[in-house]
């Protein structure tokens, strides 16, 4: 790395940048008079690394792209950032075999690579045989063929094999919608389809224009006409005319129109019944290509999981061979890459709906600014990007946006050789296999019946834990590439394109992002950082003592976590010299990941003095940001207290109370209880229930998720999933690898079945006990939505920091479509069932009720961060931000974090109620403005107001700690 590599200042003195930790720590940068510690500037110019890649060598770039390779710093990080792009994109067959044809070497492609190249020969030649079979077939044609017929198909069949490779590829990330199901893969794959039958259509409407010109040419005796190419050309215009890829389709239509140019191809559908004629056909579309893809690839299968005891679904997964290809050289899996990565250069700022982020259209016209969204809510939002000053939502989106970032690089090698050696004893870490799927005896008939369904429940259960597994081992192999590759193109820093949900809340849109488990968020810093010295080191060591977290330092006072880590000095030094001999140290810690990367930058403060630059981020997180919003709208000095919002010198733990009222409730049953029989099926009783709890030691942590969904209309049945999720089931994993004998609750899953059950019961009584004032609030917002959605109507409120919320719930069915793909198992292709949910006109009243209460609060709680960074933005103490919803850090002076988000709170409930600026829009959409929320006879109103003094949070160490 050369010297060049740092920020540059107007009284010439630099600050290095993170990845020169190693070459130039005794390069240090004075105040040069700014506010508090907190160190500003740009990076300087700088060269990239001599091993690093060439930015060309990436993709052969289009001529006529308007990229500039050489020239100043700009245009030559811009280059390289679209040069990089371009590997995200879906282009056609010439891309997927471009990188291999450039290969000098076997050993430098990858096996699941060559897997996938020797495999789009095979499926292309089936789909070419199936396209000519149907062609011959004495019956009728399906539509499809003479569709399909249009395209070559060795783009269909690199297309299905791209879709299908990333659906399972993203199937085990954490996501609320599964990509790998059959139903999604063919829609998706049909859509991708249906682009290549529009470029088809245009250009075999640009040959036909040309032959009509030729014959009308040669009867008027003309010279023979040069081909004008108009829709080649118009898709050029518009390309250059506009980012948004929506716009783009919006223009070309039109004008093509004109010309006498329609197409269903361009895959418009303004209601609902041709919404719902878009998906059935994109299915059909997709049908024979997903089903060659199953026959001729032999990476992929189709398999049945069970959702339930008597519900499935069908899904792809790698086949065995496939992922032991991908097993054995799992160091090279760049192919695998999601669609959607970091960038080289500063996202473009949103300045309309469908602007993007991403420099490159195509891509930039697959990221809308807000995930979900309906047409009232995109109105509105053009109507915000017509004023003069855009609102605090959008200005902290792009601020998140502009962020430049680095990857921690001593953290990135402790993660790859606690990956290449198996640690399996990390919290949260991937696993790279499981131990020998349990079977049935030879004998099994004899055993009793309900012996042999637990072995069956338990043979299902590591089927479904196997995928999960080899899946997450898949991402994590994908995850340590892209960081190898951030780490050798970037120079200045990389970003992270960030977007909205419906209700607000900001979310990365690459899949690589620090929004994730502990041991990726660690990999992250600033690429700008900040001086560490008085202040700063303060808080170094209370971030040090929090992601530790031994002995529940954390739940201490400030000073008293400071002084823990200073009391560990010679240990921490320990470990930063040798995190591998010490491995036992530091990895027990909460967040070991987090932890081992405070300690690499105490070990360079403690070396480098009061003048070192830090770059990790000093996270300051909310104590429970649903009841914390519930307080400041309530004014709630009683719940307030329970979440650090009235002045203490001890930090609350509402888990713990939680906990404790939960001991003390089991404590106090009385003899009759506990004879009672809570399960009629075991016997077991309500003592026996609770005696296996108070063994147990139930803890804060086992109160935390039921304590936290509360507030966002968590019920008992609801929490009752949880316990099973959260303590049984992880519970029963370390039985199944072996670090416990047996599971501290039953060890039967009808046993654990019952305990959870129990204690989702006693759990929702006692929390709503403890938060009476969350539970009126839920119940008013409750009342609302069913007065909008019995209107049948959505639901729209605008949050403090000015988002136009729609709650567009409805009400849905399931729409069977028959497709034939082929199955292994006869070697022929059978009829399948694909489902797919449309929704219905009628809204969904239950649903609706669910959702408001966690949508307005995440609303508000995604308002309190995006007007803190609008806040630090106007008063000049930060321009570099690191977020996570409730987690909050700056690159800068941590006081300012520390003063600013407390005088953010402060100040977005000392004005007009919310809750009162709510009713106001709600009643705005109703028939009658003044109907009553509820029932004539029981009224629900807006909940009355506490005493909680506000402006003691300013004076609160552990709100925001």
């Amino acid at each position: 790395m050369t010297q060049k590599d740092n920020f540059s200042y107007e009284n010439g003195a630099s600050v290095p940048t993170h990845s020169q930790w190693d070459y130039n720590n005794d390069e240090k940068a004075a105040r040069g008079g700014l506010r508090h510690s907190t160190v500003k500037g740009c990076i300087g110019k700088t060269a990239p690394p001599d091993d690093a890649q060439d930015s060309s060598a990436l993709i052969d770039l289009e001529e006529g792209d308007g990229l500039v390779t050489d020239g100043d710093e700009a245009h030559r990080q811009d280059t390289t950032n679209r040069a990089y792009e371009q590997t995200m994109k879906v282009e056609g067959h010439e891309k997927f075999t471009e990188g291999t044809n450039s290969q000098t070497r076997v050993d430098q492609s990858p096996s699941h690579f060559n897997s996938l190249v020797e495999a789009l020969p095979r499926v292309s030649q089936d789909i070419a045989e199936e396209l000519k079979i149907q062609k011959r077939s004495g019956g009728r044609v399906p539509s499809w063929v003479d569709e399909l017929s249009t395209i070559d198909p060795d783009v269909l069949a690199y297309i299905g094999l791209l879709v299908c490779f990333n659906g399972v590829l993203k199937a085990r990330q954490k996501s609320s919608e599964d990509k790998s199901t059959v139903a999604q893969v063919t829609l998706m794959m049909g859509q991708h389809i249906e682009q290549e039958l529009l470029k088809a259509e245009l250009k075999a409407a640009d040959k036909e224009q040309h032959e009509q010109a030729v014959e009308t040419a040669a009867l008027a005796g003309l010279e023979r006409p040069k081909p004008k190419n108009t829709n080649k050309r118009l898709v050029q215009q518009v390309t250059q005319a506009h980012n948004s890829r929506e716009y783009r389709v919006k223009s070309l239509r039109n004008i093509t129109q004109k010309n006498g140019f329609s197409s269903k191809n361009f895959g418009v559908a303004n209601t609902k019944q041709e919404r719902q004629k878009l998906k059935e056909r994109r299915i059909k579309l997709a049908a024979p290509v997903l089903s060659s893809v199953i026959k001729s690839s032999q990476v992929f299968e189709r398999k049945l999981e069970y959702v339930s005891k008597n519900n499935s679904k069908s899904i792809l997964v790698f086949t065995e061979a496939a992922f032991a290809a991908m097993e054995a050289n799992a160091e090279r899996m760049a192919w695998m890459s999601p669609i959607f990565k970091p960038m080289l250069s500063p996202p473009q700022p949103w300045s309309a709906f469908d602007t993007g982020c991403y420099h490159d259209a195509d891509l930039a016209a697959m990221v809308p600014l807000i995930k979900s969204s309906r047409p009232e809510q995109r109105a509105k939002v053009a109507h915000q990007f017509t004023k003069d000053t855009l609102p605090p939502w959008i200005r902290a989106l792009n601020a998140l946006q502009a962020t430049p970032l680095s990857i921690n690089e001593p953290v990135l090698e402790a993660v790859q050789w606690c990956w290449d050696t198996k640690k399996q004893a990390l919290n949260k870490f991937p696993r790279h296999s499981l131990p020998e799927r349990p079977r049935l005896p030879e004998n099994w008939q004899l055993m009793p019946k309900e012996k042999v369904a637990a072995v069956k429940a338990e043979i299902r259960n590591h089927i479904k834990l196997e995928m999960r597994v080899k899946g997450a081992a898949v991402v994590m192999e994908q995850d340590l590439q892209t960081a190898r590759e951030l780490i050798a193109y970037e120079t200045e820093g990389f970003y992270i394109p960030w977007n909205c949900d419906f209700r607000g809340r900001m979310y990365p849109v690459s899949h690589f992002s620090y929004h994730r488990d502990s041991h990726l968020k660690a990999l992250f810093c600033y690429k700008r950082g900040y001086l560490v010295e008085g202040n700063n080191a303060y808080w170094l060591k209370v971030h040090l003592a929090n992601c530790g977290d031994f002995d529940k330092i954390s739940k201490q006072p400030l000073d008293a976590r400071a002084q823990w880590t200073t009391s560990k000095h010679d240990e921490l030094l320990a470990i930063a010299e040798d995190y591998q001999g010490t491995f036992d140290l530091w990895s027990c810690a909460d967040k070991p990941f987090e932890y081992l990367a405070a300690v690499f930058e105490y070990a360079r403060w403690v070396k480098e003095g009061d003048a070192f630059v830090s770059y990790i981020p000093l996270s300051h997180d909310a104590t429970n940001s649903g009841v914390q919003i519930y307080s400041g709208l309530n004014l709630s000095e009683t719940e307030g207290a329970l979440v650090n919002l009235t002045p203490s010198h001890q930090m609350a733990d509402i888990y713990q109370t939680v906990a404790d009222k939960v001991v003390e409730e089991l404590k106090a049953l009385d003899d009759a209880v506990r004879a009672t029989v809570f399960s009629r099926r075991t016997g077991t009783t309500v003592g026996e229930l609770a005696d296996r709890w108070l063994n147990f030691k139930i803890g804060r942590s086992h109160m935390k998720r039921a304590t936290m969904t509360y507030g966002y209309s968590s019920n008992n049945v609801g929490m009752r999933g949880q316990f099973m999720e959260d303590l049984m089931k992880p519970e029963q994993l370390k039985v199944t690898y072996g670090e416990i004998d047996n599971h501290p609750l039953h060890d039967d899953e009808q046993g654990q079945f019952e305990c959870a059950w129990f204690m989702g019961d006693l759990v929702y009584k006692t929390i709503s006990k403890v938060l009476l004032k969350t539970g009126e609030s839920m119940d008013y917002l409750q009342a609302a939505a069913r007065a909008v959605t019995s209107e049948n109507k959505a639901i729209q409120w605008t949050s403090d920091s000015g988002f136009p919320v729609l709650m567009d719930y409805r009400k849905s069915e399931g729409k069977p479509i028959y497709i034939f793909l082929f199955d292994k198992a006869v070697n022929t292709r059978k009829q399948a069932k694909v489902t797919y949910r449309r929704d219905l006109a009628q809204f969904d009243v239950v649903k609706s009720c669910n959702g408001i209460a966690p949508n307005f609060v995440h609303s508000q709680d995604a308002a309190l961060m995006q007007n803190f960074i609008c806040n630090q933005l106007d008063a000049g103490t930060s321009e570099d931000f690191f977020m996570i919803h409730d987690s909050f850090s700056i690159s800068g002076d941590v006081w300012d974090l520390f003063e600013g988000v407390r005088s953010t709170f402060v100040a977005m409930f000392s004005g007009d109620c919310l809750f009162q600026q709510f009713e106001e829009e709600i009643r705005q959409q109703l028939n009658d403005p003044s109907m009553v929320f509820g029932t004539d006879e029981k009224p629900i109103t807006i909940p009355t107001k506490g005493s909680l003094d506000l402006e003691a949070i300013r004076h609160n160490d552990f709100c925001f700690s």
